[in-house]
């Protein structure tokens, strides 16, 4: 699934190991030196005005 926005952009994600519930929910996903916070995270999550794309939601510091 692509993810769209976010540090991650037009970056592709293997969804076949998640769940719904993490799809829906939100991944956070390690985006390395670009992350707003070094070492943190960035939160995609999918959404249904973008099928197929999961859309960042923010990044979170570790």
């Amino acid at each position: 699934m692509e993810l769209f926005a976010g540090p991650l952009d037009g970056s592709y994600l293997d969804v076949l190991p998640l769940t719904l519930t993490e799809i829906t929910g939100g991944v956070a996903l390690d985006s390395g030196e670009r992350c707003t916070h070094p070492g943190g995270l960035s939160v995609y999550r999918w959404s249904p005005a973008h099928p197929g794309r999961m859309c960042w939601e923010g990044d979170i510091a570790p």
